[in-house]
Protein backbone atom coordinates (compact mmCIF):
# COMPACT_ATOMS: atom_id res chain seq x y z
CA UNK A 1 0.00 0.00 0.00
CA UNK A 2 1.58 3.25 -1.15
CA UNK A 3 1.45 5.90 1.94
CA UNK A 4 -1.08 8.99 1.33
CA UNK A 5 1.84 11.40 1.42
CA UNK A 6 3.69 9.41 -1.34
CA UNK A 7 0.41 9.33 -3.15
CA UNK A 8 -0.55 12.26 -3.30
CA UNK A 9 2.82 13.98 -4.53
CA UNK A 10 2.34 11.78 -7.23
CA UNK A 11 -1.10 12.67 -7.75
CA UNK A 12 0.37 16.23 -7.76
CA UNK A 13 2.94 15.96 -10.08
CA UNK A 14 0.15 14.26 -12.94
CA UNK A 15 -2.71 16.70 -11.91
CA UNK A 16 0.32 19.52 -12.42
CA UNK A 17 1.76 18.00 -15.76
CA UNK A 18 -1.97 17.66 -17.06
CA UNK A 19 -2.41 21.08 -16.61
CA UNK A 20 0.87 22.39 -18.37
CA UNK A 21 0.31 20.29 -21.00
CA UNK A 22 -2.99 21.72 -21.23
CA UNK A 23 -1.80 24.89 -21.00
CA UNK A 24 0.71 24.42 -23.70
CA UNK A 25 -1.98 23.07 -25.92
CA UNK A 26 -4.77 25.93 -25.54
CA UNK A 27 -2.10 28.44 -26.17
CA UNK A 28 -0.56 27.12 -29.52
CA UNK A 29 -4.40 25.78 -30.84
CA UNK A 30 -4.67 26.70 -34.48
CA UNK A 31 -8.56 25.29 -35.93
CA UNK A 32 -5.86 24.37 -38.90
CA UNK A 33 -5.14 21.41 -36.80
CA UNK A 34 -7.82 19.76 -36.66
CA UNK A 35 -9.39 18.27 -40.01
CA UNK A 36 -12.57 18.55 -38.79
CA UNK A 37 -12.04 22.24 -39.06
CA UNK A 38 -10.75 22.70 -41.97
CA UNK A 39 -10.38 21.74 -45.52
CA UNK A 40 -6.98 21.88 -45.43
CA UNK A 41 -5.61 20.71 -42.38
CA UNK A 42 -2.04 21.47 -40.92
CA UNK A 43 0.62 18.42 -41.75
CA UNK A 44 2.33 18.18 -39.30
CA UNK A 45 -0.13 19.95 -36.73
CA UNK A 46 1.45 23.12 -35.02
CA UNK A 47 0.31 22.31 -31.76
CA UNK A 48 2.50 21.77 -28.96
CA UNK A 49 0.90 19.30 -27.45
CA UNK A 50 0.50 17.21 -30.71
CA UNK A 51 -2.58 15.82 -32.24
CA UNK A 52 -3.93 15.10 -29.30
CA UNK A 53 -3.22 18.55 -27.97
CA UNK A 54 -4.81 20.21 -30.89
CA UNK A 55 -7.92 17.92 -30.19
CA UNK A 56 -8.15 18.98 -26.59
CA UNK A 57 -7.57 22.54 -27.33
CA UNK A 58 -10.74 22.31 -30.44
CA UNK A 59 -13.31 21.04 -27.88
CA UNK A 60 -12.18 23.11 -24.94
CA UNK A 61 -11.84 26.39 -27.04
CA UNK A 62 -14.64 25.73 -29.14
CA UNK A 63 -16.98 24.55 -26.03
CA UNK A 64 -16.46 27.44 -23.44
CA UNK A 65 -13.96 30.01 -25.69
CA UNK A 66 -11.41 31.70 -24.25
CA UNK A 67 -13.06 30.81 -20.40
CA UNK A 68 -11.16 27.01 -20.88
CA UNK A 69 -7.84 28.78 -19.92
CA UNK A 70 -9.36 28.60 -16.39
CA UNK A 71 -9.13 24.69 -16.41
CA UNK A 72 -5.19 24.14 -16.76
CA UNK A 73 -4.81 27.21 -14.13
CA UNK A 74 -6.54 25.78 -11.67
CA UNK A 75 -4.63 22.06 -11.84
CA UNK A 76 -1.72 24.13 -11.48
CA UNK A 77 -2.82 25.15 -8.72
CA UNK A 78 -4.49 22.16 -7.03
CA UNK A 79 -1.17 20.61 -8.02
CA UNK A 80 0.84 23.37 -6.03
CA UNK A 81 -1.69 22.87 -2.93
CA UNK A 82 -1.41 18.89 -2.87
CA UNK A 83 2.02 18.82 -3.49
CA UNK A 84 2.50 21.66 0.05
CA UNK A 85 0.03 19.98 1.99
CA UNK A 86 1.04 16.02 1.28
CA UNK A 87 -2.64 15.30 2.16
CA UNK A 88 -4.72 12.68 0.08
CA UNK A 89 -7.34 14.38 -1.59
CA UNK A 90 -8.94 11.90 -3.70
CA UNK A 91 -12.27 11.96 -2.13
CA UNK A 92 -12.54 15.65 -3.09
CA UNK A 93 -11.89 15.49 -6.92
CA UNK A 94 -15.68 15.31 -7.89
CA UNK A 95 -16.44 18.29 -5.80
CA UNK A 96 -13.64 20.06 -7.55
CA UNK A 97 -14.53 18.99 -11.20
CA UNK A 98 -18.13 20.35 -10.54
CA UNK A 99 -17.16 23.42 -9.25
CA UNK A 100 -14.58 23.70 -12.23
CA UNK A 101 -17.53 22.99 -14.81
CA UNK A 102 -19.63 25.38 -13.28
CA UNK A 103 -16.95 27.70 -13.40
CA UNK A 104 -15.86 27.51 -16.83
CA UNK A 105 -19.90 27.83 -17.99
CA UNK A 106 -20.30 31.06 -16.21
CA UNK A 107 -16.99 32.59 -17.33
CA UNK A 108 -17.98 31.54 -20.79
CA UNK A 109 -20.86 33.31 -20.57
CA UNK A 110 -19.98 36.35 -19.34
CA UNK A 111 -17.15 36.12 -21.70
CA UNK A 112 -19.89 36.08 -24.88
CA UNK A 113 -21.49 38.56 -23.27
CA UNK A 114 -18.56 41.55 -23.90
CA UNK A 115 -19.09 41.39 -28.00
CA UNK A 116 -21.88 42.22 -29.94
CA UNK A 117 -21.62 40.28 -33.10
CA UNK A 118 -22.59 36.63 -32.69
CA UNK A 119 -19.39 35.16 -34.40
CA UNK A 120 -17.48 37.03 -31.53
CA UNK A 121 -19.85 35.68 -29.20
CA UNK A 122 -18.96 32.26 -30.18
CA UNK A 123 -14.98 32.83 -30.22
CA UNK A 124 -15.22 34.61 -26.76
CA UNK A 125 -17.77 32.02 -24.81
CA UNK A 126 -17.58 29.01 -26.60
CA UNK A 127 -20.70 27.15 -27.59
CA UNK A 128 -21.41 26.58 -24.44
CA UNK A 129 -21.16 30.62 -23.68
CA UNK A 130 -22.77 31.38 -27.10
CA UNK A 131 -26.26 29.75 -26.07
CA UNK A 132 -26.15 30.59 -22.80
CA UNK A 133 -26.55 34.10 -23.39
CA UNK A 134 -29.23 33.28 -26.54
CA UNK A 135 -31.75 31.78 -23.69
CA UNK A 136 -30.54 34.36 -20.61
CA UNK A 137 -31.01 37.27 -22.98
CA UNK A 138 -34.82 35.84 -24.03
CA UNK A 139 -35.77 34.68 -20.39
CA UNK A 140 -34.01 37.59 -18.13
CA UNK A 141 -32.87 39.68 -19.90
CA UNK A 142 -29.05 40.66 -20.65
CA UNK A 143 -28.18 42.26 -16.82
CA UNK A 144 -29.82 38.57 -15.54
CA UNK A 145 -27.71 36.59 -17.35
CA UNK A 146 -24.91 38.65 -15.88
CA UNK A 147 -26.03 38.47 -12.40
CA UNK A 148 -27.12 35.04 -12.55
CA UNK A 149 -22.97 34.46 -14.30
CA UNK A 150 -21.65 36.36 -11.75
CA UNK A 151 -23.15 34.66 -8.82
CA UNK A 152 -22.69 30.98 -10.17
CA UNK A 153 -19.20 31.79 -10.46
CA UNK A 154 -18.88 33.31 -7.22
CA UNK A 155 -20.87 30.06 -5.98
CA UNK A 156 -18.70 27.79 -7.87
CA UNK A 157 -15.19 29.57 -6.60
CA UNK A 158 -16.07 28.56 -2.85
CA UNK A 159 -15.65 25.20 -4.64
CA UNK A 160 -13.07 25.38 -6.56
CA UNK A 161 -11.38 27.15 -3.34
CA UNK A 162 -11.58 24.63 -1.15
CA UNK A 163 -9.48 22.12 -3.31
CA UNK A 164 -7.25 24.94 -4.44
CA UNK A 165 -6.77 25.78 -0.63
CA UNK A 166 -7.71 29.61 -1.10
CA UNK A 167 -10.34 29.20 1.54
CA UNK A 168 -9.80 30.12 5.06
CA UNK A 169 -9.94 27.30 7.12
CA UNK A 170 -10.48 27.54 11.14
Amino acid sequence: MIPPAIRARIGSLLVGGAGLFLLLAFASYDPADVSLLSSEPNVPVRNIGGVAGAWLAALARGGFGWAAFAAPLLAVLWAGQWWRHREDHQDRWITGALGTLLLLTSLATLLALIPSAPSAQARAGGAVGYLLIGAGRYYVGTAGTALISVCVAALSWLLVAGQTGLSQRA
